[in-house]
Order: C-alpha cells, then sequence, then structure tokens
C-alpha cells in the first residue's frame, strides 16, 4: 500500500497512550517512565491527535477509566506501556 495513503489515515484517528497503573493509591511515589511522554510528542510532531492517561492519577478500576477515555476522544488506537521492572506485583 502507498505510505501517503498509511500516513493519511493515521492522520484520521484519535490515539490514546496508557500509562499503567505502578501505584496502589493515588499519589503514592514511583518511578515514572519516559516512553509514553516521548511516543506522544514523537506522535503529535507528526500530525497525530494523541491523547494520554497516566493510570497512576486516576481512581477506580482501570477498564472502567480507559473505556471512558475511548468513548470521551472517540478514540481508534490504544497504545499501552508495558513495564518490565524489578516488582512483578505491578
Amino acid at each position: 500500500m502507498n505510505p501517503l495513503i498509511i500516513y493519511l489515515r493515521a492522520l484520521l484517528l484519535n490515539y490514546i497512550l496508557v500509562m499503567p497503573r505502578f501505584v496502589d493509591k493515588v499519589g503514592e511515589w514511583y518511578q515514572f517512565p519516559l516512553s509514553i511522554p516521548y511516543a506522544s510528542s514523537c506522535m503529535k510532531t507528526a500530525g497525530l491527535r494523541v491523547y494520554t492517561v497516566n493510570m497512576n492519577h486516576e481512581e477506580g478500576n482501570v477498564a472502567e477509566t480507559v473505556q471512558a477515555y475511548l468513548k470521551k476522544y472517540n478514540i481508534g488506537m490504544v497504545l499501552y506501556h508495558q513495564y518490565i521492572g524489578s516488582d512483578s506485583t505491578h
């Protein structure tokens, strides 16, 4: 497929980048991964419509919160940060 067509289709989507929850309670300290803001910045520079949600700052159920964002911003693609750290509980 023509790269221009692929790019134009990508411009039509709304994207959301989801930072997973690392904390048990909102307000607890965690190591902030820079991958989400870097990716968001690059995507916005390319002209894409990007939203972000940091689950470490959101109360409640993760699935319900993400679902609410999907509806609110008419999201076409979800991107999720997979954190591989030393603590396997999060």
